[in-house]
């Protein structure tokens, strides 16, 4: 009886310990900063989170919620994904980053902080940030990535605007015709990206810097489809020129009933970011 009972007790302490070092997966949000026993905790005085996958790890900031859009910021400054390492050294300088007490529902990355200097962050120290997959995650933050990594829905006869878009350019008439002003560069834009599904819509600012550096500026917001030329985003009303099944117009009345007009074509993701949401 008593072998059994130390078996079990080796079993039990095996798959715990199995379960605390596995690669982090999915979305997370920051709860706490810890200093190695030098400086009380500290509750993440921010909203912030983290998406891990095998390709890479997205720091995701929330910048703010007015009404009923909620704004992100959605980065990778380094294109190593966050895998588990223990409680050990790394790094020439023994400075590297750690990733310990990880599985599905939370994980813990330590890191040395050499240039920030302030109560969040004190200079030359190691700091831990404590995050959770479940605690405090944000409805309207899930939602986010439920709908990133949804499958690309295909053209529809139906001509719904389900689906993920790319804006092409700005629509304007020259001397009776129609021109395509790319807006790439036009008043400084970013290539654009519409998703559209159910009752959301999330628009993509995205924003390349170089190597494995880049950015998205992410707005989500109330959308319905009355009909098959009208949609609504939020208050705004934009009507619908089907050029096909896959291009579309969308015009509104802006400031003095101007009206601008853009062109979108049905898309995949910036290969970045296609890549993280739906290559595994």
């Amino acid at each position: 009886m008593k072998t059994k009972i130390v078996l079990l007790v080796f079993v039990i302490g095996t798959l715990a310990c199995k379960a605390q070092t596995e690669n982090p997966q999915g979305l997370y949000r920051l709860q706490r900063f810890g200093y190695d026993g030098r400086h009380p905790d500290r509750e993440a005085p921010f909203e912030q989170y983290k998406y891990c996958s095998p390709i890479a790890t997205l720091t995701v900031s929330v910048l703010n919620r007015s009404g009923s859009k909620l704004n992100l910021n959605m980065g990778v400054n380094d294109k190593e994904p966050l895998s588990f390492t223990g409680q050990r050294a790394r790094g020439e300088d023994g400075r590297g980053t750690q990733v310990y007490d990880s599985n599905k529902d939370h994980f813990t990355m330590r890191w040395y902080n050499s240039t920030n200097n302030s109560a969040i962050f004190p200079p030359n120290e190691f700091i831990d940030e404590f995050y959770d997959a479940k605690k405090g995650v944000e409805d309207d933050v899930r939602k986010v990535f439920n709908m990133l990594e949804a499958p690309v829905c295909k053209a529809s006869k139906k001509r719904t605007v389900e689906g993920c878009w790319r804006c092409v350019g700005v629509v304007r008439e020259v001397e009776g015709k129609r021109v395509i002003s790319s807006i790439v560069g036009l008043y400084d834009q970013q290539p654009q990206y519409y998703i559209f599904k159910g009752n959301d819509a999330l628009l993509m600012t995205y924003n390349y810097s170089s190597g494995s550096r880049y950015s998205t500026q992410l707005t989500l917001a109330p959308f319905l489809q009355p009909k098959k030329n009208q949609i609504n985003i939020t208050s705004v009303e934009y009507t619908i020129e089907w050029i096909d099944n896959s291009t579309i117009i969308l015009s509104y009345s802006g400031m003095l009933d101007v009206t601008t007009s853009t062109l979108w074509v049905r898309s995949f993701f910036p290969f970045q970011l296609d890549e993280i949401f739906h290559s595994y």
